[in-house]
């Protein structure tokens, strides 16, 4: 676990699970679940983060005590863009948080109304939420300077992960800077 000691010194962690992997009850996933685990205990995580259009069954999740968010997913995506399909999904893994990716709303509504859905249906269920711009991926929110996701951010008080993609290690703490300094503008 040579990630440990880095991520341990942080005061809130979390994993996202490979999203090149279909999680079933099978070896592969047992597999990916097992160090999962092994790493969620060495930092101490407070969540697992899932794709839920690779999920084809739970099964197995059952068997880790964890605790689990299905997030809602982009345009790219045929399934879990929308609040009927999350909400189909939470019925049968009732005891799933939610992580919004607020990115992925824009993706399939710059209006954001999206958003409002989710937060008006799953407010108690969201753990945490993922931020960055979108011009087609995860833009730097300081470059794309769509506010109107900062501004979402502000309504929930969760941990927040910037998802933004970045060309070199100055543009880190310039995304930083821009979202934080928004943020406490009010």
């Amino acid at each position: 676990m040579e990630v440990a000691p880095f991520a341990k010194q942080y005061p809130r962690t979390s994993i996202h699970l490979p999203s090149d992997v279909r999680y079933a009850n099978d070896d592969v996933t047992k597999a990916v679940l097992d160090k999962a685990f092994e790493l969620y205990q060495a930092i101490g995580a407070e969540l697992v983060v899932v794709h839920p259009d690779l999920i084809d069954s739970t099964e197995l999740f059952g068997q880790y005590p964890m605790n689990f968010s299905a997030e809602n997913m982009d345009c790219r995506n045929k399934a879990f863009k929308n609040v009927d399909d999350l909400k189909k999904f939470f019925e049968e893994n009732d005891s799933w948080g939610m992580v919004l990716d607020l990115n992925h709303c824009f993706s399939n509504d710059p209006s954001m109304k999206l958003a409002d859905e989710f937060i008006a249906e799953f407010r108690a269920r969201i753990k945490q939420l993922h931020i960055s711009g979108y011009a087609g991926y995860h833009e730097p929110l300081y470059q794309t300077q769509q506010l109107i996701i900062l501004d979402y951010a502000k309504q929930l008080d969760v941990p927040m992960v910037i998802e933004s993609t970045f060309d070199a290690i100055e543009e880190v703490k310039t995304e930083f800077e821009y979202i934080t300094g928004y943020l406490r503008a009010g």
